[in-house]
Parts: C-alpha cells; sequence; structure tokens
C-alpha cells in the first residue's frame, strides 16, 4: 500500500503575496494623497478660491477632488499596469517584491515631504538633504528638529502592518489576501476611470496644484528645485545687507521719541479718497511730515509686514517656518540700536491670541509687547491698549526716558462689509473706521503734548497692508498682485520740519529703518537693512520687490521703470507702467515668463537662507553699500 506523504513545507504560491501587495499599495496610495492634501490644506485651496473669486468653503467635493485626479489615476491604473508588465516579464514572484519595495520608499518619501512640509512650508528637495544630514552628524538631537515623535511612531506602524502582512501571507486565515485581488483589480479600474472622466472634465483653470504629489516627490530626489544658494552668494548678500546713510543730515542731532501708529488694512486710495476727507488728526501731521505718496507693503499678511517694518527686511516663504524661534538674533535694525541706546522699546498689540512669531521678533530687538488682556470686542481691546499706550508716554516722559512706542489697533481690521459689498459701500464703511483711527491719534498727540514731548517726538504713521482677498473686497483681481493690497499710507511726523515734504517714488516697509536711522539716529554707525533711506538718489532706481506667494499666489516687483506680476500657481507673468494689472494681458514671451520664475525662485532660496541661519554680526564692522538687483530683461 502506498500513500502521497505531505511534505512539511511547500513552496509559497504565487499568489500568496497578494495581501502584503495588496496592503503596500494601500499604505503607499494613502501616504501620497496625505502629502497632496496636506498641501492643499495648507494654502492649495485658499489661493485656488482666491483666484476663483471665491471663499474657499465654496470649493465644494467635486472641486476639490479634482486636484487628486491625477495621484488617483497614477496609483490606480500606471502604476498597476506597470507591475503587470514586469509580471509578465520577470515573474509575478519579481513583480510582488518589486511592488512591495516601492510601496516601501513611497511611504518613506511620503513621510518625509510631510515633514518638510510642516516646517518649511515647502515639499523636500535634494539639496535640502546634504545639510540636513550634515547637521544631523553633527548634532544626533537635532534630528528631531526635523521629524517629531508622534510622526515616526505613526511611520514605525505603518512598517509593522507592511511587515505583518508580508510574515503572514500564508495563514489559511490570511488567504483572504488572494481573493481580494481580483476585486482589488475592479477597484483600480473604477477609480481610474473616475480619476480620467475628473481630468478630462476639469473646470478648474490648470494650475500647479493639479500636478502630481507622487511626481513631485520623486523629481524633488533626482534634481534641486532651484540653483540652491552657494556660499559666495549668502556672503555676497550678508554683506549687502550693511547700510550706511548717504546723503546729508537733515536735522540738528538731538535725542528723539519715536511712536509708531500702524493701522491694519488701509489702503492708500481709501485714505486719500473723499470718504476720508475729514480726518483732521492725520492731516495736522502731514503739514510737518515726510509724506510717501507710493509707499507699500512688503507682503500682505500683518505678521510678515510687520516683520519688515520693524527689521528692514524682506520675510521669507514661510517666515515663521524660517525663523529660528528657540534661537536670539540681535538685529541690527534702527529700532535694535535704539533699545541698545537705553530707549525704551514697547509695541502694544489688541490681539489676544498671540502669534510667536510676532512677539519674537519684538524681543529680538530687545523690546516688550503690551496686549490687551482678555478684553471681549475690538473696541474694547483697542481701547485698553490706547489707554496703556497714553500711560506709558507720560510715565517715560516723567522720568525722562527715551522711549519707541508701536500702537497697533485693529478697529479697521476687514472684512469690513459682507462679502459682495459694492466698492462705494465698502470705502464708506472703511472711512467711518478711518475717523475712529483718526481720534486714536488724536489722543496720542494730545498724551504727547499734555507730558511735554510733543517736539522732540516723531511720529510714524502707516497701514500693515490694504485690503486682499474677494471676501474683504469683491472689485480685486485675484489672479495678479492689486495695488490695494500693497499701496498705503506713510506719514513721518517731524513737528521741527515746519512743511510737507512728499517722496513721489516707490517706497516699502524696509525703508522705514534706513530712514529714521539716518534722519534722527547716529549715522556714523551702519545698520543692517534690504531697504535704502526715503530720501536716497538710490531709492528711485532699485528693485522693490511684493512678496506674497504662499498667501495668494502671487508675487512681483518693481524694476525702477516697470511692475511685475507673477502667478507661480497659474505660471503667468503680467507687466505694466502702473500698479495696475486690470487691463493688462500676459506676458507673451515664455522665454521671459521662465527667466522671471527662476530668478523668483533663486530669490526665495535666498531670503531663506539669509533669515534661517544668518549670525548675529555686528553691522557696525562693515561700511558696504547694498548690492543693486539685476534687471527682469
Amino acid at each position: 500500500m502506498s500513500s502521497n506523504p505531505t511534505p512539511a513545507s511547500s513552496p509559497a504560491s504565487p499568489t500568496s503575496y497578494a495581501l502584503p501587495v495588496i496592503v503596500g499599495h494601500v499604505l503607499a496610495a494613502s501616504s501620497v494623497l496625505a502629502v497632496k492634501h496636506k498641501i492643499m490644506a495648507v494654502s492649495g485651496y485658499r489661493i485656488v478660491a482666491r483666484i476663483l473669486g471665491l471663499e474657499e468653503a465654496a470649493l465644494g467635493p467635486l472641486l476639490r477632488m479634482q486636484f487628486f485626479a491625477l495621484d488617483i489615476f497614477l496609483l490606480a491604473a500606471v502604476l498597476p499596469c506597470a507591475l503587470l508588465v514586469l509580471a509578465r516579464m520577470a515573474g509575478r514572484k519579481a513583480a510582488a517584491r518589486t511592488s512591495m519595495l516601492l510601496s516601501l520608499a513611497l511611504v518613506l518619501l511620503a513621510f518625509a515631504n510631510l515633514q518638510a512640509l510642516g516646517s518649511t512650508g515647502k515639499m523636500l528637495s535634494i539639496d535640502q538633504l546634504a545639510p540636513m544630514l550634515t547637521w544631523v552628524r553633527e548634532r544626533p538631537d537635532a534630528f528631531f528638529d526635523y521629524v517629531s515623535p508622534g510622526a515616526l511612531a505613526r511611520l514605525a506602524v505603518l512598517f509593522l502592518i507592511a511587515a505583518a502582512a508580508y510574515r503572514l501571507r500564508d495563514l489559511p486565515r490570511l488567504a483572504i489576501g488572494r481573493r481580494l485581488a481580483r476585486p482589488a483589480a475592479a477597484l483600480c479600474m473604477l477609480l481610474s476611470a473616475g480619476a480620467g472622466a475628473g481630468m478630462a472634465a476639469r473646470t478648474l483653470p490648470a494650475s500647479n496644484f493639479h500636478a502630481s504629489a507622487g511626481i513631485e516627490m520623486l523629481r524633488g530626489l533626482v534634481s534641486p528645485r532651484g540653483a540652491g544658494v552657494g556660499e559666495p552668494a549668502l556672503a555676497q548678500a550678508l554683506q549687502a545687507l550693511h547700510y550706511r546713510c548717504d546723503a546729508p543730515a537733515q536735522h540738528a542731532a538731538r535725542r528723539r521719541n519715536f511712536v509708531f501708529y500702524v493701522m491694519e488694512t488701509i489702503p492708500y486710495e481709501l485714505y486719500a479718497s473723499q470718504q476720508a476727507a475729514s480726518l483732521p488728526a492725520f492731516r495736522e501731521l502731514e503739514k510737518s511730515a515726510y509724506v510717501a505718496t507710493q509707499h507699500y507693503s512688503t507682503y500682505p499678511f500683518t505678521s510678515y509686514a510687520r516683520f519688515s517694518l520693524f527689521t528692514g527686511l524682506y520675510p521669507s516663504f514661510r517666515l515663521e517656518k524660517t525663523l529660528p524661534l528657540q534661537a536670539h538674533f540681535a538685529y541690527q535694525s534702527a529700532l535694535g540700536l535704539l533699545t541698545e541706546q537705553g530707549y525704551d522699546f514697547k509695541v502694544f498689540d489688541p490681539v489676544t491670541v498671540r502669534y510667536p512669531v510676532d512677539d519674537w521678533v519684538v524681543h529680538q530687538l530687545g523690546g516688550e509687547v503690551v496686549s490687551a488682556g482678555q478684553a471681549l470686542s475690538v473696541a474694547e481691546r483697542d481701547e485698553r491698549i490706547m489707554t496703556k499706550a497714553v500711560d506709558r508716554i507720560a510715565r517715560s516722559a516723567q522720568a525722562g526716558t527715551p522711549f519707541v512706542l508701536a500702537v497697533l489697533p485693529q478697529v479697521s481690521h476687514g472684512p469690513w462689509l459682507p462679502a459682495g459689498a459694492a466698492k462705494e459701500a465698502l470705502y464708506r464703511e472703511g472711512g467711518a473706521r478711518l475717523r475712529e483711527l483718526d481720534q486714536g491719534l488724536a489722543r496720542i498727540v494730545a498724551a504727547l503734548k499734555q507730558s511735554g514731548v510733543y517736539e522732540d517726538t516723531v511720529l510714524v504713521v502707516t497701514a500693515d497692508h490694504g485690503l486682499r482677498t474677494r471676501n474683504e473686497a469683491q472689485f480685486l483681481s485675484t489672479e495678479v498682485l492689486n495695488s490695494a493690497s500693497y499701496h498705503v499710507p506713510m506719514i513721518i511726523h517731524d513737528p521741527a520740519l515746519g512743511k510737507t515734504h512728499t517722496v513721489p517714488h516707490p517706497t516699502t516697509h524696509l525703508d522705514l529703518s534706513p530712514t529714521l536711522h539716518c534722519l534722527y539716529g547716529q549715522r556714523q554707525q551702519a545698520i543692517e537693512t534690504q531697504g535704502v533711506s526715503m530720501l536716497s538718489a538710490r531709492a528711485g532706481s532699485r528693485t522693490v520687490h511684493f512678496d506674497g506667494a504662499w498667501y495668494h499666489g502671487s508675487e512681483g516687483l518693481w524694476d525702477g521703470e516697470r511692475f511685475y506680476s507673477y502667478n507661480r500657481q497659474l505660471g503667468l507673468l503680467w507687466s505694466s507702467t502702473r500698479f495696475d494689472f486690470s487691463d493688462a494681458k500676459p506676458v507673451a514671451d515664455e522665454a521671459l515668463s521662465r527667466r522671471f520664475a527662476e530668478r523668483m525662485q533663486q530669490r526665495e532660496a535666498l531670503q531663506h537662507a539669509l533669515l534661517e541661519g544668518r549670525p548675529p554680526v555686528r553691522a557696525a564692522t562693515v561700511s558696504a553699500a547694498p548690492l543693486p538687483a539685476p534687471p527682469v530683461q
């Protein structure tokens, strides 16, 4: 009698790889789509909605899915088809193992990009890896500067799931993986058809947000996202920060106090309109002041604009991700030098929910932030900080302490009216808020006079930015830069001037620090800035940048002759002799648009490098003049 003995072990069937292949593919697809979701959630939906003139909430699920269509098509159709071809050529076992390795690689790559997006706001590129790895080798504990323990734990869970699916692939209870092969293939076909239909029926304008996150991640590892920043370029940029006054002194040297009155969301067009005709405090200051009629914010976002006002530097793409908030950088702006000379620097900010980068910058300059506490309404918060500022003026005057005070009222914060309001009604409401600001300014002037320090105090009146979104102003053209977002008032009131000195050429928030330094500071000492004195001959023949790519997708510049607006999501460039692109068509010269885009990328990388790792060099030791920016052409 013969029998067929059961072997102790048998080779794994090719279909036994179904479970780990399916699990790995699901993990990889989920990770790639998580990166895409992160990109869109951070700024993508907001930028696209603003380009369309909509609120972000108006982008429904079907519209949002259009941005995921290409990734879904690649993951559900292209990648499985490629693996099927590989299985035909090299066998099922080789194809299965290749699929699992590729899935794990995509999971790891997606994890790295999620960490990069969280820390820098941008995806990981090959030119970032070398300095990161060098830094971790030198300081192993710095690994957690880039990766959070929680994220690392989640990554470990994903790898454990993949490993368990592979190790347990032959267990009878898990043989369901084999039966899932055909349903999984059917699901891939269904998803592919849906994604293909979504791409064919796309209703949104083509943009970089429609690109595949998977392809962009792989591309970042193959080639750098820009030219990078070499040591010579960074050293030259650091040298160019150091600024010395080139015009003769305008005033006899004596100690001055300084008060900054920084309004929220006030476009110059409103300030100069009939809706703002009755502003006695503002108009009285203008009679003895330097008045810049073409003054621009550097960024249509309060924290970034305020950074430029106080430091004289441009913000980076994501300022709060760039600045080393755990370190101390002694910025050598005009304000920094004043605090070194014993000035009492205080910022009266009514915002109760603090934005870390705002307070950090003030502290680096030797100042202190005075908040409003837990007042309920905007009016109550503004009243509290105004009362505290007036009290501080009296105390400093009585003690004989020179002071720098910045008062940041919020009464004019947008939106002023519900979305869709007519421009006339909008400016009527804005004019009413300006009159409230005028009353606040009058209180400060009265406090200075009552304390006996008015004649020795310079008052700076400006706004952080103008109107920025269609929610705030329906008339804005959201695919380009708008003058109403950047053009703001600028008054430097000096009681000793005795006349109105108009500054007609474009100036920027960067210029306030060198202007005050050259007019009233220790002129023989250099400061750090990327601006120039508004009264310098250089101010009329230089490049002024308008940042905002992270906030609304566009950025631009004035090169001394023309204004440019570049929408990096649409890849389109506009040019005009005025800061008004409403009648301008996109530049047809693709080579010019490409060069402009490359220039913006190089500048962005350089500004990030300047702010991220700049050593606290004493500006007084260097006397080089700022380098002019290259022309656009």
